[in-house]
């Protein structure tokens, strides 16, 4: 009878937040965020280019969709651990995983025979499931999460705009260009400032587990800048500069016709 009351409340508990999700996507959507909408239709879009513009902006539009519930979900998942926690404080929070870095020292540990080994110390990477030992390690999980959601979700967005202006046929204006350097902003940010919080805020979580105190192992968290994403951010820096000059000429043509 406690498994099914269990089971029960595990269910509602779904349905409520699938439910809450889309009716706050709804809400969000209509009135919260700025989203330029076509105004080609179909039938009078026969160019290859808009056509295939209007089904990127279509496929960027869910992947949005996406990020934007699974912030709407985080957002009162953490106060509802908090609620949680003063209701129980034994209860800190669900399980987290992450990738981390580890060391183990072969010499710790008496009871194995090593004199075959020529170096004692292995070093690899593993992903760890941990359980929280304070609500602070969740709380801190979950604002990484939501943070990189935050970001996702406004460089979708930015993206989805730009080939809505695209469709329309009207690919050379000033606002794809503050699109792009909204992009290149936000990317290059994010890819300099989260690596050392992310480290730091793991380092915290990893110091609360009782394992990480043995002499035998030692888990530390990666840091890793991804050069990759920032040079993405600074090359779309210079696209943007070059289609200003676009715009720019654009504007000369359309005011001379």
């Amino acid at each position: 009878m406690e498994q099914f009351r269990i089971l029960l409340f595990a269910v509602i508990l779904i349905f409520g937040l699938i439910a809450y999700g889309f009716s706050m996507l709804w809400f969000v959507r209509r009135y919260y965020i700025p989203r330029y909408r076509p105004i080609v239709s179909g039938a009078d879009n026969k160019r290859t280019t808009y056509r295939l513009a209007n089904t990127v902006r279509r496929i960027l539009d869910f992947f949005h969709d996406i990020y934007l519930m699974w912030i709407i979900i985080l957002i009162p998942l953490f106060f509802a651990t908090t609620m949680a926690h003063l209701l129980d404080p034994s209860f800190f929070g669900l399980d987290i995983f992450f990738d981390s870095r580890f060391k183990l020292d072969l010499s710790a540990l008496p009871s194995m025979d090593i004199s075959g080994l020529k170096e004692q110390m292995i070093n690899g990477a593993a992903a760890i499931n941990i359980i929280p030992q304070n609500l602070f390690t969740w709380q801190l999980w979950l604002l990484a999460l939501l943070g990189n959601s935050i970001i996702w979700c406004y460089v979708l967005l930015q993206l989805r705009n730009i080939f809505v202006f695209i469709s329309n046929g009207d690919a050379f204006n000033s606002l794809n260009v503050k699109g792009f350097k909204k992009i290149a902003i936000a990317v290059i940010t994010w890819n300099v400032v989260y690596p050392p919080l992310k480290y730091f805020g793991l380092d915290i979580v990893l110091k609360s587990v009782s394992i990480n105190s043995s002499p035998a192992i030692k888990f530390t968290p990666p840091i890793n800048f991804d050069l990759v994403a920032i040079f993405i951010g600074i090359a779309l820096l210079v696209l943007a500069g070059v289609i200003n000059e676009a715009v720019k000429i654009h504007e000369e043509q359309r005011l001379t016709i």
